[in-house]
């Protein structure tokens, strides 16, 4: 009975305490002007919480969220908690930074804790409490001994919850930067404290330089720049973390990373640079900055012959020197096909050999400085070159070809960058020469013919000289274009003979062997090519005829050839083409142009009354101005018997049977007579 009323008399206890703190909330006067929404959320987590020394500190009735729905806890339990807006403000004007993280550390550390959320959600308030405790607009209890004992929680469990929390904190204190924002209550309402974490950052940037060729790169800024080099900065798992992009110095923007190793890996260089190779890997430590240096060099090519120059193969004179030509070349800080302004000016003076080098011992007095590296070593920078020849060696026309070469960045199937291959360009050196020019036609029209091939031999000198076999000049393969002409230059003078070797498609070969009296006389006609040289001109018409052939459809009648009309008739060429179709009209079907070689004539259908060929007809073109012949013969069509003539000895029977059966039913079946 005793033991029935101390019971109800604690109850009656618990009940009047919970009544009084409930009274003093709602006595307490609501808040004033706010800027954030706080809310309570669900409330079934009722622990009261005391120090080790049974002290009252708070309970954690409710968790408080702001208008975010984000968590925040409590920092004076003694005073009323509401639903209510709040001024926000900087944790740090009122917790320290070191409280603020390691607060916010512990929270992580506790959220993760293996426990039941009703324990979990007292632990965090009971951290935060130990952590704030004392501190400017947070409660202070001197009673506090860094513990808390929760009515109804394991008290070996909260320990061991708050130990982790204590030890994950100092663990992890330099890794991490703490934020805090705190909802300031009115003087009666209490204040909450939003905790987050960020990671401690390093920084991260790179500068870029030129490697050897720094004076190269400072003295063509119109090719060259460090701006718009692309690096990928990779994490340790191969995630893309940063980009940076260089400036016109090299420079990149400051990237700021969390603690680890990366890499940087340049994807993309600077135009007319080299593409860095490189992995740079490199580690970030909190709160310090990392530089990457990387080198780009200025593409250029590295080459000993600059031009080449080398006497015309027909040329006599083999003791003619090609020492002593001028070569002009107009360097241009471009790539396009009209490159501007020109950057530099050079004026080589061939060698012996015939060939310039790119050093300074070949440049004419006034020329302008070649490019070099940093070790003084010439260079040809990406850009555009045009060389042209303006002065010839002695005995030589000169070359008026000017060639052009481009130095530009190419990718190879690797993606290294690398300067285009500069080829020296070759110029040849001629003598005076001639020209022959054949013009081949068709007889009769005289259209232009395409395709003619021709033997051109050089068979005595300008003198009339025969020439020795040592001396006879190697045989040029002549073709005439559309324009039905064909045309060699560049020959020595003299007296050549022309033979034609094919004719063009359709037309018969000419058997005359051509004489050319070449001589290069005074009083020849002149004429100046494309390059400016010039020759002696020389001209041969040749005019061709065309292959004809005729088809006669003929038959055979009392040992007389007839020729016959409506037979359908096609050729086919040897590859199966249809190359005429006709029908006979009784006079030999002419085709003209025809190409040599085997055709096929197939008969599709014969006249009337004969027989179709059963086989087609071979036939072998020849390439001959004559006319070729070649007849297709027909068989009549045997007599036949004719059976509309003969009798119809079935339907004579058939007839006198019909007959007789009716005679006999319409004479009484025998003779008797029919009786109704």
């Amino acid at each position: 009975m005793r033991t029935i009323r101390v019971k109800r008399l604690r109850s009656l206890v618990i009940a009047v305490l919970v009544m009084s703190i409930l009274m003093v909330q709602l006595a307490l006067p609501p808040s004033a002007s706010a800027q954030t929404d706080m809310t309570k959320r669900s409330g079934n987590n009722e622990y009261l919480i005391s120090s080790d020394n049974g002290a009252w500190i708070g309970h954690a009735a409710h968790d408080f969220v702001n208008s975010s729905n984000e968590t925040v806890y409590c920092v004076q339990p003694s005073a009323s908690s509401k639903d209510s807006l709040k001024n926000v403000e900087d944790a740090l004007n009122y917790l320290p930074q070191d409280v603020i993280t390691k607060t916010a550390l512990g929270i992580e550390s506790i959220r993760g804790a293996s426990i039941d959320e009703y324990t979990k959600s007292a632990l965090l308030q009971a951290w935060v409490w130990m952590n704030v405790n004392g501190h400017k607009g947070c409660f202070t209890d001197k009673r506090v001994d860094e513990m808390y004992s929760m009515r109804g929680a394991d008290r070996e469990t909260q320990r061991n919850v708050i130990a982790e929390a204590r030890r994950y904190a100092d663990e992890n204190a330099g890794k991490f930067v703490g934020k805090g924002l705190y909802y300031k209550g009115s003087s009666a309402e209490q204040s909450q404290v939003l905790f987050t974490l960020s990671p401690l950052e390093g920084t991260a940037e790179l500068k870029k330089e030129t490697g050897g060729r720094s004076k190269l790169f400072s003295t063509c800024p119109k090719i060259y720049s460090l701006a718009g080099a692309i690096y990928h900065v990779l994490d340790s798992n191969g995630r893309l973390v940063a980009e940076l992009v260089t400036d016109k110095d090299g420079n990149t923007d400051t990237k700021s990373l969390k603690p680890g190793r990366y890499k940087a890996k340049e994807i993309s260089a600077p135009d007319n640079m080299s593409l860095d190779p490189n992995e740079h890997e490199f580690e970030v430590k909190a709160n310090e900055k990392f530089v990457i240096r990387s080198n780009d060099e200025p593409l250029a090519a590295k080459i000993d012959v600059l031009i080449k120059k080398k006497a015309a193969e027909s040329n006599q004179d083999k003791t003619l020197s090609l020492a002593g030509a001028e070569f002009t070349v107009e360097y241009f800080a471009s790539l396009d096909d009209e490159p501007g302004n020109l950057e530099r000016k050079w004026v080589f003076i061939t060698d012996k050999e015939g060939q310039v080098k790119l050093d300074a011992s070949y440049l004419k007095d006034g020329s302008d400085e070649l490019y070099t590296d940093d070790d003084g070593k010439p260079l040809l920078p990406v850009g555009t070159y045009r060389i042209n020849e303006t002065k010839a060696p002695k005995g030589f026309w000169i070359n008026k070809e000017v060639k052009t070469i481009k130095l530009k960045p190419v990718k190879d199937e690797n993606g290294k960058i690398s300067i285009s291959e500069y080829e020296a360009p070759s110029f040849d050196e001629k003598e005076q020469t001639i020209r022959l020019r054949v013009k081949k036609l068709s007889d009769g029209d005289a259209k232009p013919l395409a395709g003619a091939h021709f033997d051109l031999k050089r068979i005595a000198d300008a003198d009339g000289k025969a020439l020795n076999k040592f001396e006879e000049a190697q045989v040029e393969k002549l073709i005439t274009g559309e324009d039905g002409i064909a045309e060699k230059a560049g020959l020595l003078p003299g007296i050549y003979e022309l033979k034609e070797t094919k004719s063009p498609d359709g037309y018969a070969i000419s058997k005359e062997i051509h004489r050319i009296e070449a001589k290069g006389t005074e009083g020849d006609t002149i004429v100046t090519g494309t390059d400016g040289e010039r020759e002696f001109l020389y001209e041969s018409q040749i005019n061709n005829a065309k292959i004809k052939l005729e088809i006669s459809k003929l038959t055979l009648s009392n040992g007389k050839k007839h020729s016959l009309s409506g037979a359908e008739l096609l050729l086919k060429d040897s590859d199966g083409k249809i190359v005429d179709r006709w029908i006979s009209d009784g006079n030999p079907h002419r085709i003209e142009g025809i190409k040599e070689g085997r055709y096929t004539i197939i008969e599709e259908k014969a006249p009337q009354g004969y027989e179709r060929l059963s086989s087609p007809i071979e036939i072998n073109v020849e390439n001959t101005a004559e006319i070729q012949h070649f007849d297709v013969n027909n068989e009549k069509t045997p007599d036949k018997p004719n059976t509309g003539d003969l009798p119809n000895i079935g339907g004579y029977v058939l007839s006198l049977v019909s007959g007789f059966i009716l005679f006999w039913i319409l004479t009484g079946f025998g003779g008797k007579k029919n009786r109704l």
